[in-house]
């Protein structure tokens, strides 16, 4: 079995990540919540964690727009 994760999108607030390539390795990192992960081949490691309280903020945010739109798409039904 394989996986294998895209970081295109910050895991813990959605948005855009940043990638530099630097001595066999990526960075890449959020700036919005600060969190870096370190991508070496197949290795991911997180470098720096994320500022959790805005991470959990950015989570509760989508699920109020979820919670609405599965709202709205039932009374449209």
């Amino acid at each position: 079995m394989t996986f294998s994760v895209n970081l295109t999108l910050c895991p813990f607030d959605s948005k855009d990540l940043n990638r530099e390539y630097s001595g066999g390795s990526f960075l890449v990192s959020c700036s919005h919540c600060g969190a870096e992960w370190e991508v070496h081949n197949n290795l991911v490691l997180r470098v720096t964690d994320p500022n959790w309280e805005m991470a959990e903020q950015v989570t509760a945010i989508v699920s109020e727009r979820i919670a609405e739109h599965l709202a709205n798409s039932a009374s449209i039904s």
